[in-house]
């Protein structure tokens, strides 16, 4: 069992002590046990937050070292994965390309013999869903070779935190090193180079440009 399960059940005792000893709401003691119930609660479940990302992290990591002998047998690129709920169900996205672009037919092939690799070794405790597919034309960038193609290209930034009063900005990369990148940004009509620490990227993609 979990050892916030565990937890769990110890706090629930802690609530059945006090309803049992206490007329309900109306003693200090019973108002005592709340208060280290409330608090105890919210430990638990920033604990139970921690470990979920952690394993997140966990089984994306393994599908990437399964799915990259396939990709590279087909000549693709693994452009990037997420593992996520939504509602009831999980998700797991995997997003691959090439230079040419990929078809219905390749992600449908890398789909199959994805999943009957995820068959075997069964990584995944629960039903989820296995969708492949392109990034599209906003795709992600995160490695160095995304940034290095996507110099002279229009791309979208987000930071971690206010760069000049800014998070986001959009432009045209100049240049990019593993320390930082440089944006040609228009601002009220006017160019602006805008150096940004690669540190402080939360999010960069290609965006599209409608002329």
């Amino acid at each position: 069992m979990h050892k916030n399960v565990d937890y769990g059940i110890f706090l629930l005792e802690i609530l059945k002590i006090a309803l049992k000893v206490e007329e309900w709401g109306r003693t200090p003691l019973f108002r005592y046990y709340m208060e280290i119930f409330e608090l105890s609660f919210l430990v638990l479940v920033q604990d139970f937050h921690i470990d979920q990302e952690v394993s997140m992290s966990k089984i994306t990591t393994l599908v990437e070292e399964i799915v990259t002998p396939i990709l590279d047998d087909m000549s693709l690129e693994l452009i990037d994965m997420e593992y996520v709920k939504e509602g009831f169900n999980w998700f797991l996205r995997v997003f691959i390309d090439k230079d040419a672009g990929v078809d219905i037919e390749e992600c449908g092939i890398v789909s199959e013999r994805l999943s009957e690799k995820l068959d075997e070794i069964d990584p995944i405790p629960h039903n989820y869903f296995l969708e492949v597919s392109s990034p599209g034309a906003e795709r992600p960038l995160k490695k160095d070779k995304d940034f290095e193609k996507a110099i002279g290209k229009n791309v979208y930034v987000k930071t971690y935190e206010p760069l000049n009063g800014e998070k986001a900005f959009e432009g045209t990369l100049l240049s990019y090193t593993s320390d930082q990148l440089a944006l040609d940004v228009t601002i009220k009509t006017r160019k602006k180079k805008v150096e940004i620490p690669t540190d402080k990227i939360a999010i960069a993609r290609l965006a599209v440009t409608f002329s």
